[in-house]
């Protein structure tokens, strides 16, 4: 099923530093929307496989006070991963689980994908970007949407992007006012120093994807432990937001 010009692609960010990890309710209502924050017209490239003319940067997300995670009703937030999809002005409800240390990886995440190390690695990176950097312009956001990509998908073992042509695995094809630009100044600041923990949303709708919510640093660099990962479906681990429903 192809996507269209309008179509915004991502796993949500969202970052809740102040507040601690506590035990969650069965579900929560959230409401994607638009917003001012979005950039239309750029193109990447995933493990060879062209996304042409997609919004890139902050989505706007809702919902009301007593269906949402306690403190965090309303927020702008960018995506981790560029596969599966919600759809925008669309309410979904999601569940809440941890993110901590070895629990909440997806196993495709990093490079290569389903090294355990790099998948831990790269979405330590992607909340690192999130939390350490503070948009003000839909440029910004722009240019923090395309970092958190990068770090998804090419996160090493190690911490590092890899940057070597001909194994990437995201690529950015077309730039919109200089966004990839910046974000490569962005991706300059890692391996981070700093690991994070936060929760996953996984939505009840198994066609619509999950958010990372209630990001927040850890004070020591985590240990990858081998067989000690719990995975994630990878379907279960992406979203893409488009502004309306495909044809059929």
């Amino acid at each position: 099923m192809s996507l269209g010009k309008h179509s915004v692609k991502t796993l949500v960010l969202a970052s809740l530093a102040a507040l601690p990890l506590t035990a969650a309710r069965a579900a929560y209502d959230y409401t994607i929307l638009g917003g001012a924050n979005l950039v239309g017209g750029f193109s990447v490239s995933v493990d060879g496989t062209a996304e042409n003319g997609i919004l890139v940067g902050g989505i706007a997300v809702t919902g009301n006070v007593a269906d949402t995670v306690p403190g965090y009703q309303s927020f702008t937030t960018v995506c981790v991963d560029l596969n599966g999809r919600i759809y925008l002005n669309s309410t979904y409800a999601f569940n809440e689980v941890g993110f901590t240390g070895q629990s909440g990886l997806n196993p495709l995440w990093g490079q290569p994908a389903g090294a355990s190390s790099a998948a831990y690695q790269a979405i330590n990176n992607a909340a690192y970007l999130f939390a350490t950097f503070h948009p003000t312009t839909a440029t910004d956001w722009a240019a923090l949407q395309l970092a958190v990509w990068k770090a998804v998908y090419d996160t090493t073992s190690t911490g590092s992007i890899n940057w070597n042509s001909g194994t990437e695995r995201f690529e950015v094809t077309t730039d919109v006012n200089g966004a990839w630009t910046e974000a490569q100044g962005l991706l300059n600041n890692l391996p981070r120093n700093t690991d994070y923990a936060g929760y996953l949303l996984k939505p009840t709708d198994t066609t619509a994807q999950e958010l990372l919510v209630n990001v927040t640093a850890v004070p020591e660099y985590g240990t990858i432990l081998a067989g000690a990962l719990m995975l994630l479906p990878f379907a279960a681990s992406t979203l893409r937001i488009v502004r309306k429903k495909p044809t059929l």
